[in-house]
């Protein structure tokens, strides 16, 4: 042997003495071809148990048996799938008992268990390398349709099973995905949420009428996320009808979007009703109070009533109006503002008479027409007192055309409305009554009202002072030739 090949051998012979190649692979026995007909003949036993414990005792036996074969080394690939298989049956007829017995649906973790068994068990068998499964396939698994009878049951036992967090199990079913993008799973659901956000309405609306608007609040607070998952998947519901539906005039769906429309109301109902009630206790202590406070608590009730008041528009006609009555109070009494109180009175008056013929019971109605009626006598008082006082020069100006009027007034009613007709004709719209007609088709009452109609001195102020005195004597005058036809 050459020195150079002399050298290669032992080199080759220490390598081989530091890395010594790895012991051959143990053989594993053969798999018994018979070894799973333990687990098949314990699934088939399960259906012959009709008691609903002991059915549930068979099923624990039979995953127990399942667990212990898939921890066997020995089994190959093909039985571990048949095994798999085998556990995911097992399983899904577990949630099918629970489901079906409402004595042991008290049983809500053993429910939760055997959702998660199917799961697992599905996922083994169409992904047994550990890749993802895509949502399409997992929808067609069994723990998909365990899922479905999860959210049917739903319908009857909402609040047992809410606190379970059973979202979480769904969307895994389902590969996790979110559940709602499922067609499948949208319609109960949606009538689940439904259900739930129709009871938070009904309980804030009883709170409401019994005063406790803070609690009608918080209620409605709590059902708010409710509302909007019912009006989602509505809105998804409905995309798809419009898109997929062959057949036509299908109702869409609309009860979410109702119920969210009441739960706005009502909120904004129960919201500007504390703000009425926050801007009486700040109008109390404003009355109450010395004159340092006193604008300040003025302003804080003015806050409170503007609140109350964008909460109620469109929501509520009444408590509208009753916003507006207190707006004015406060204006009148507080603020001392006579021309915005009355403004505002008679705002909070128009907006109950469309409520007409139902009127609010409130004393605040009441009130607010005495304030406007008040008002407006004071402002008739005011009126006549300043024409009275510029009346006295404009009447001796027009003092012979005065007493002319009144000689005429001693005659015959006809002869004087056509004598008023063609002296002083009438500058209001109208036509003038027909003289040429018989006492017995005209009769003189009826002509001298329809001339009050044209000189009465309300209707003739726009025409200068001159003619407004006018107006009135020769409505004087026509009143007394009425009162003389009355007589007779």
């Amino acid at each position: 042997m050459s020195w150079f090949n002399f050298s290669r051998a032992s080199a080759s012979s220490s390598n081989t003495r530091a890395n010594p190649p790895p012991p051959p692979p143990r053989r594993q026995p053969p798999a018994d071809p018979h070894k799973l007909d333990a687990l098949n003949q314990s699934y088939a036993s399960i259906s012959a148990v009709t008691a609903p414990t002991l059915r549930l005792g068979r099923i624990d036996k039979t995953l127990a048996l399942a667990t212990n074969f898939l921890s066997d080394r020995t089994l190959s690939t093909n039985q571990h799938r048949l095994v798999n298989i085998a556990a995911s049956k097992v399983a899904r007829f577990a949630v099918t008992t629970i489901i079906s017995d409402s004595g042991i649906f008290t049983q809500k973790w053993h429910l939760q268990q055997y959702l998660q068994r199917c799961i697992d068990a599905d996922e083994a068998i169409y992904a047994p390398s550990g890749s993802p499964i895509s949502s399409l396939e997992t929808t067609q698994l069994r723990c998909a349709a365990a899922a479905q009878d999860i959210v049917d049951m739903f319908h009857t036992d909402w609040e047992k099973t809410r606190s379970m967090q059973w979202d979480i199990w769904l969307e895994r079913a389902t590969g996790r995905t979110p559940l709602r993008q499922f067609s499948v799973f949208r319609k109960p659901r949606h009538e689940v949420y439904c259900s739930l956000a129709s009871r938070h309405h009904h309980n804030a609306l009883r709170a409401s009428e019994s005063g406790d608007f803070k609690g009608a609040l918080s209620i409605l607070s709590e059902g708010d996320g409710t509302c909007r998952m019912a009006l989602e998947l509505e809105e998804a519901m409905n995309a798809d009808r419009q898109v997929h539906t062959c057949t036509a005039e299908e109702d869409i769906f609309e009860e979410a979007a109702d119920i969210t429309a009441s739960y706005k109301i009502l909120e904004s109902t129960c919201t500007a009703t504390r703000a009425l009630e926050s801007g009486h206790g700040n109008f109390t202590a404003a009355v109450a109070d010395s004159a340092e406070k006193l604008m300040d608590y003025a302003l804080l009730a003015l806050d409170n009533y503007r609140h109350a008041l964008s909460c109620a528009t469109s929501k509520d006609i009444e408590l509208e109006a009753e916003s507006v009555y207190y707006l004015a109070k406060t204006y009148q009494i507080l603020l001392k503002n006579e021309t915005k109180a009355h403004e505002l009175y008679l705002r909070s008056i128009s907006l109950v008479i469309t409520l007409s013929p139902k009127l609010p019971g409130g004393t605040w109605f009441t009130e607010a027409k005495k304030a406007v009626e008040a008002r407006r006598a004071k402002l008739k008082a005011q009126e006549d007192s300043e024409w009275h006082s510029r009346r006295g020069p404009i009447y001796e100006k027009v003092k012979d055309k005065v007493e002319e009027i009144h000689k005429k007034s001693d005659d015959d009613a006809r002869q004087l409305v056509e004598w008023l007709m063609k002296t002083y004709p009438p500058k209001t719209e109208g036509d003038a009554p027909d003289l040429t007609k018989s006492k017995a088709d005209l009769p003189d009452k009826r002509v001298v009202l329809e001339a009050v109609r044209r000189y009465h001195p309300d209707k003739n102020m726009a025409f200068g002072d001159e003619w407004h005195v006018l107006a009135e004597e020769i409505t004087k005058c026509l009143n007394n030739c009425f009162g003389r036809l009355k007589s007779l």
